[in-house]
């Protein structure tokens, strides 16, 4: 290994095995392998300001994992270069490169989930790379050497990253899939960079967006009346749910830990045939809800 890029940042999946310090392995290499394609593509883009090709191209950076702590299921990953050449730049690099590849990772898995706010968080990113870069040298450096190769004019962060984020969204969505592949079995979310400020959750709804493909999407939680629930597994959480407003019945995910408990509201409305509310995050595919991912419950008033 030579020099590290992108100092440690913590992996965590979280929920359902992983409570208990275990993951599938298979799904965890699967996940692992999404991992590391996704942050040496990142990197990549980060450093060069290019979005790699598909297929193979000249790796200039590798991803390491350091062995998992206790109470939770935890890799620590890290970046480096794969050539001694760059050396030198490693420490004018780490600090100010840590900042930009986490952001961008996150902005990344943000267009995956809501591909019409592409805009939005493109803008949104921009800005606070502008302001980081007024504040902190090293993420200037990172920024005047990559993404828009300038060192006196930050305004052109926001073109460069309109002409290219879009496009490492795309290449990158298929590392992504790889990376959810336990959420929703033998984990119920992932962490990525936990325990610090830039910390990005991909939740259960999420990851069936991200392997769902560009033509799903994801809303942020919604009330529903709910006139009838006619079929729940009061241990996944899988239901069938008659909507007020939908004329086909949905699918959906019960999170609710209250679903658990006996006498439940959702089980009493399976036997009463009666109607309540419910907090639901929408799935949507090419504009129609598809499954909605249940966290609440309410009796209607």
């Amino acid at each position: 290994m030579e020099a590290v890029y992108v100092s440690p940042f913590s992996l965590t999946y979280n929920g359902n095995d992983a409570e208990q310090h275990v993951i599938n392995a298979r799904q965890y290499g699967v996940s692992i392998t999404g991992a590391s394609k996704l942050y040496t593509a990142t990197a990549h883009y980060c450093v060069y300001g290019l979005v790699p090709p598909r297929g193979n191209y000249k790796k200039e950076f590798e991803c390491y994992a350091f062995p998992a702590r206790e109470k939770c299921f935890e890799y620590q990953l890290l970046i480096a270069a794969l050539a001694a050449e760059y050396t030198l730049h490693a420490e004018i690099y780490k600090e100010g490169l840590g900042f930009v590849f986490s952001r961008v990772i996150d902005a990344i898995k943000r267009i995956w989930l809501k591909p019409g706010d592409m805009e939005k968080i493109v803008t949104e990113l921009a800005a606070v790379m502008k302001h980081q870069a007024s504040e902190n040298t090293s993420v200037q450096t990172v920024l005047a050497n990559g993404l828009i190769k300038s060192n006196d004019n930050m305004a052109g962060i926001l073109e460069k990253l309109i002409a290219t984020l879009p496009q490492l969204a795309d290449r990158t969505r298929s590392h992504g899939t790889l990376l959810v592949t336990p959420i929703g079995d033998s984990c119920t979310s992932l962490t990525q960079f936990a325990h610090t400020q830039q910390a990005s959750v991909i939740s259960e709804p999420e990851a069936e967006v991200i392997r769902g493909g560009s033509d799903m999407e994801i809303d942020d939680m919604q009330k529903f009346l709910c006139k009838r629930i006619t079929e729940v597994n009061t241990v996944n959480g899988h239901c069938f749910l008659e909507v007020e407003g939908f004329d086909y019945k949905l699918t959906g995910k019960i999170s609710d830990p209250a679903l658990a408990l006996p006498n439940n509201i959702y089980t009493q409305a399976l036997n009463d045939h009666s109607s309540f509310i419910i907090s639901a995050k929408p799935v949507k595919k090419n504009g129609e809800i598809q499954k909605l991912f249940v966290s609440d419950a309410e009796k209607k008033a």
